[in-house]
C-alpha cells in the first residue's frame, strides 16, 4: 500500500517530504518500438485496460494520454466505500477514492479526492494572472463541463501526465531520434 499526502510538515519541512510512493509493478508486455518513456508507461498500464495506438499523434501525445490510463488503473486498483457499506472498486468517481499518479520507473502515489460543489474552482480564477491564462486555462479550470471542476485534485493527473509527456520528448532526442512529433 501507500497513499500520500504532501504539504509542508510540521518540523519546518518542505511541501512533498511527506509523500510515501508506492512501487507500481509491470502490468503489461509495453510498447517497446516508440522511446524508454513510452516502453515504461504502457508496461505499467493494467492489462485489463485497452492501450491505444498513438502513432499518429506522436510520442509526446502517446506517453500522456497512455499515464492517463496508468493512472486510471491504480485509481481502480485502490478500493473505497461509496456508498457506505459496500466495497467496489475506485471509479474515480466516488467520494473516497484515491487519484493515482504514475510518475515513471515503477513509481506512484496517490491522493484523496472528495466531490466539490460544481464551479469549485470559481473563487480562484481572479488569483490566476490573465498572461497566465493559455488554452489549457479553460480546458480544465474554467469550461463548465471540465472533470477538474468538481475534482480539483484532477488537475494533478493532468500535471503528471503533461512531464510525462515532456519527459517522452526528452527520451526521443536522447535516443537520437530526432525531435518529437
Amino acid at each position: 500500500g501507500g497513499g500520500g499526502g504532501g504539504g509542508t510538515t510540521g518540523g519546518g519541512g518542505l511541501a512533498g517530504d511527506n509523500v510515501q510512493f508506492l512501487r507500481w509493478p509491470v502490468q503489461r508486455t509495453g510498447r517497446t518500438d516508440q522511446n524508454s518513456v513510452v516502453t515504461d508507461v504502457t508496461s505499467h498500464k493494467l492489462a485489463s485496460r485497452q492501450m491505444r495506438d498513438w502513432s499518429s499523434s506522436g510520442v509526446v501525445t502517446w506517453a500522456h494520454e497512455e499515464n492517463h490510463g496508468t493512472n486510471n488503473g491504480i485509481a481502480l486498483s485502490r478500493a473505497c466505500d461509496d456508498p457506505p457499506n459496500s466495497r467496489r472498486l475506485c471509479n474515480g468517481m466516488c467520494g473516497a477514492c484515491q487519484l493515482g499518479l504514475y510518475v515513471l520507473n515503477g513509481r506512484a502515489f496517490t491522493l484523496g479526492t472528495s466531490p466539490v460543489d460544481a464551479n469549485s474552482m470559481a473563487p480562484l480564477i481572479p488569483y490566476v494572472p490573465t498572461a497566465m491564462r493559455y488554452s489549457r486555462f479553460r480546458t480544465y479550470v474554467t469550461n463548465p463541463c471540465a472533470q477538474c471542476n468538481t475534482r480539483p485534485v484532477q488537475l494533478f493527473d493532468e500535471w503528471v501526465s503533461y512531464v510525462v509527456g515532456a519527459r517522452s520528448a526528452i527520451a526521443h532526442v536522447q535516443a537520437g531520434r530526432g525531435r518529437p512529433s
